[in-house]
């Protein structure tokens, strides 16, 4: 939340992705193969950081998973949330947060990652501006 008397922001829970490297999160367009585990998934990029990368926003990233992630979901702060969210279960449409060395981010042709998160994607309004 944003403190109103001094303009400086107050959390009560920070996620680390990767310590090492980069941070880019978006929506997943394309997984290959289409069924079993993945290989590679394409990612519409929609937040990156640093944005010194060879990854833009607004462009689709295809990421390399060579079966070393860690796959978790967000909010969920347990390794058993790999047992729910794996390589096989990367689905298009998922909205997912990736992290890994710099270096990985060099070429948004062959992204590679240390992290895979899963995260919430949905939007919150009051009820009569949904329907």
């Amino acid at each position: 939340m944003l403190d109103k008397a001094d303009a400086t922001l107050d959390a009560d829970n920070v996620a680390i992705l990767s310590q090492n490297g980069f941070y880019a999160g978006g929506q997943v367009t394309y997984v290959q193969p289409s069924s079993g585990p993945a290989t590679s998934f394409d990612l519409y990029v929609r937040g990156l950081l640093p944005t010194t990368t060879g990854i833009t926003l607004g462009q689709i990233a295809q990421v390399n998973l060579t079966g070393n992630e860690k796959f978790f979901i967000y909010w969920w702060h347990n390794p058993l949330t790999e047992f729910l969210f794996n390589s096989s279960q990367l689905l298009p449409g998922q909205h997912v947060s990736v992290g890994g060395p710099a270096t990985g981010a060099a070429n948004a042709q062959a992204v590679t990652v240390n992290r895979v998160v899963l995260r919430h994607w949905g939007f919150t309004a009051p009820w009569s501006q949904i329907a």
